[in-house]
């Protein structure tokens, strides 16, 4: 059998160091590990969040049928529609999310119900045979089932060990699946003119990779982090189909803070002047009450989203973006951002 990357490392480094100075390493890389681990919890745990976004479920999601699936996987189920996008189940990573925060089993019950939904429909090769935009939804259905199950395992892997059992090497497979060249080339492909499409893989890979412990996903998270990186302006825009979108643009920052805490590698600290130059700009939309100015975006308000209803502002990625840009940045403002949209959409009293 081929050693994996990691068995060949962990030898290499055993002969170098000697097995006593191994162990020492290994102590320190785990703590520092543990360490971001607690950071991506706490985030996700933030008081404002609670009060605001995880207050209430339908802020997070709807239309889920019985078997869990979500809005038009279940029209297609029943022979209502003609497809499925696998990325309408990641909507069962949020609420996950939002039951580790809230301490609601329920929540989280139902949100492994969801991406098991998901999960149903993965091919022995880590694809979703048949579901619309394949790279694209099925990167945003990895991102939210990696992240839902890392979350899990930090918060309380006793509990959650069956399901993390059984998420995890589908997990894999899909990871590995959208690695592939003809795969990934084909992705890139179509993403080429979606700046936080780079930032959702790389979110997605950090995430798989720091479940899996794959230095591997890590190792491709770290590309697709500087192919987002480099796309940003030099005012703070990130580009969406040749311009501005104000939705997308917190989108791509939730997703690059996302990337940031799940990898413990130093190369994360280059999403830390990418978040900061986002926000700054971000903030320049932003109305002295609150409101956020969509005019001259290039998609909010124009698009139809797979409901083929019109594409509104991303209200849980705004309020995720400015608190995690808090966060990582030291910076209070975002938060007071945070704080005045929640109270001028009414989330907050």
């Amino acid at each position: 059998m081929v050693a994996s990357f990691r068995e060949c490392y962990v030898r290499i480094s055993k002969i170098i160091l000697g097995n006593v100075a191994f162990t020492a390493l290994s102590f320190f890389l785990n703590t520092a590990a543990q360490a971001a681990d607690n950071a991506f919890l706490q985030a996700v745990q933030n008081p404002l969040l609670v009060q605001t976004l995880y207050a209430d479920q339908h802020r997070i999601l709807s239309k889920v049928a019985p078997d869990g699936a979500i809005s038009v996987n279940a029209d297609w189920e029943n022979h209502t529609g003609d497809s499925y996008y696998i990325e309408q189940q990641r909507y069962g990573g949020d609420l996950i999310q939002a039951g580790i925060a809230n301490n609601n089993d329920g929540q989280v019950q139902e949100g492994m119900k969801i991406l098991n939904w998901g999960f149903a429909q993965e091919a022995p090769d880590g694809s979703f045979p048949g579901t619309g935009d394949p790279f694209h939804s099925t990167s945003f259905f990895l991102e939210a089932s990696a992240r839902a199950t890392l979350l899990l395992k930090m918060s309380d892997p006793v509990k959650y060990a069956d399901f993390i059992a059984a998420a995890s090497p589908k997990i894999a497979t899909t990871a590995h699946w959208m690695m592939l060249p003809d795969v990934k080339s084909t992705g890139q492909k179509h993403s080429q003119p979606y700046t936080h499409r780079r930032w959702i893989m790389a979110a997605a890979m950090a995430e798989a990779g720091a479940l899996l412990h794959d230095n591997l996903l890590l190792a491709e998270a770290e590309g697709y982090a500087r192919a987002g990186a480099a796309l940003q302006q030099s005012d703070g825009v990130d580009p969406e189909k040749g311009g501005y979108d104000v939705s997308y643009q917190v989108v791509g920052l939730m997703m690059a803070s996302r990337y940031y805490f799940a990898d413990t590698n130093d190369e994360r600290a280059l999403a830390v002047p990418v978040i900061a130059n986002g926000l700054n700009w971000f903030k320049t939309k932003m109305q002295p009450d609150g409101e956020v100015d969509i005019a001259g975006s290039t998609r909010v308000g124009i698009e139809s989203g797979r409901s083929g209803k019109p594409k509104t502002l991303d209200k849980p990625a705004i309020l995720q973006s400015l608190v995690y840009g808090a966060i990582i940045t030291h910076d209070a403002s975002y938060e007071n951002y945070a704080r005045r949209f929640a109270e001028q959409i009414g989330w907050l009293r």
